[in-house]
């Protein structure tokens, strides 16, 4: 995955971007910017150029957490809701 859509991602040097880009959600993390930043952050871990990785937040907010929108269209099949499932602690 190159071309991202919901994060911004820029090599200048030995500096990587990855800037989030929802200022209209608060930066918040849905499922397709989840995986836009997987990528991008195992992409940094490859490149042995790499010496420094930033976050930055598009607007006035870094990053609300969890866009909970998002949840509501997680389906119990959804490997999303399963891993949240999952990590629940269990009393």
């Amino acid at each position: 995955m190159s071309d991202y859509k919901k994060i911004l991602f820029n090599r200048d040097g030995a500096i990587s971007t990855i800037t989030f880009n929802r200022p209209d959600a608060h930066n918040a993390l849905d499922k397709e910017m989840s995986d836009e930043l997987q990528d991008a952050v195992r992409r940094v871990k490859r490149d042995r150029e790499c010496r420094f990785l930033v976050f930055r937040g598009a607007g006035d907010t870094f990053c609300a957490g969890d866009d909970i929108k998002d949840f509501l269209t997680w389906t119990d099949e959804d490997p999303y809701w399963q891993a949240r499932h999952t990590r629940r602690p269990r009393r």
